[in-house]
Parts: structure tokens; sequence; C-alpha cells
């Protein structure tokens, strides 16, 4: 099996690398240190979930029993941690 990798290619790696990745931590760590402890482990949490949601959005993946037991768990600790924080 041998692959074909365009000089071009090399470019779209380093995009890949550089923009949505580093990009997307740095504004993930400046949002964690201007934030309380609280709000950044809310934040945390609902990530796999805004993300399981969007796969089940956009490309129809199926969510069984265990995810929507799980995803409820999600959003009841968030509430939980959400309403303590009131207080």
């Amino acid at each position: 099996m041998t692959f074909c990798i365009r000089d071009w290619s090399w470019l779209i790696l380093l995009y890949l690398g550089i923009v949505p990745t580093a990009l997307a931590y740095l504004l993930y760590f400046s949002g964690i240190r201007h934030t309380t402890a609280t709000i950044a482990s809310i934040a945390t949490l609902l990530e796999p979930l805004t993300a399981t949601i969007l796969a089940w959005w956009f490309f129809g993946e199926q969510i069984g029993a265990i995810g929507l037991l799980g995803a409820a768990m999600l959003v009841i600790a968030s509430g939980l941690l959400y309403l303590e924080n009131i207080r």
C-alpha cells in the first residue's frame, strides 16, 4: 500500500496543527484563567456532551441507553455544580 503526499499537503497539516488546535488551547486556557474553578469544571464536563450532541445532530450518530445515561449524569452534575456556585 503506497500513499502519495503532495507538497501542499504539509501546509494543510501545519495549518490544522496551528490554527484549530493551538488556537483552541490558547483560548481555552485563557478562559480558564479568567473564571472561577467551578465554572471551568462545568465547561470541562460539558465538552464531551457537546461533542456527542454535535455528532448526533450533524452526522446522525446513534446514542444508546448508556450514552443517554451518561449525558443525563453530566447534565445533573453540571446543574448541581452551578446551583452550589450560586449559593
